[in-house]
């Protein structure tokens, strides 16, 4: 994984916390620890996963849904959100897509395209229950 794919992951994993974002934990040699957790926990659990005798950490992976996924209602909630016709300055451009990305992030829509890079896996659907 590059350095610039490090920092998107990054990110975009902080970006999804205060939503409970799933991540699934990868070792630098491929293997995973086979459990999904919710990335707020992660701080507590980094310790004991730190391999001490390679002294590499794992990474991330979180669960996303790809942006098919979106639903009709979230469709016209976003572009309710995205009324910039009458948008003149620069900030308030930035004011409103602000929310927008929260929203996403709250949806966990793949909006950075996470999973065709292969920083991120798809959500089964009955992951995060939305409706």
């Amino acid at each position: 994984m590059s350095q610039e794919e490090k920092q998107l992951l990054l990110v975009d994993i902080c970006g999804r916390l205060p939503y409970d974002v799933e991540v699934h934990i990868t070792f630098p040699d491929g293997s995973g620890c086979g459990e999904v957790f919710d990335a707020r926990d992660l701080c507590d659990i980094e310790d004991s996963i730190y391999d001490e005798t390679d002294k590499q950490y794992p990474f991330y992976l979180p669960y996303l849904r790809p942006m098919s996924s979106m639903t009709e209602e979230e469709r016209m909630k976003i572009a309710s959100m995205a009324n910039f016709q009458n948008l003149t300055k620069s900030s308030e451009i930035v004011k409103c897509c602000y929310p927008i990305i929260n929203y996403c992030y709250s949806r966990h829509l793949d909006i950075n395209e996470l999973i065709n890079k292969g920083l991120a896996l798809e959500a089964p659907d009955e992951m995060y229950n939305i409706k």
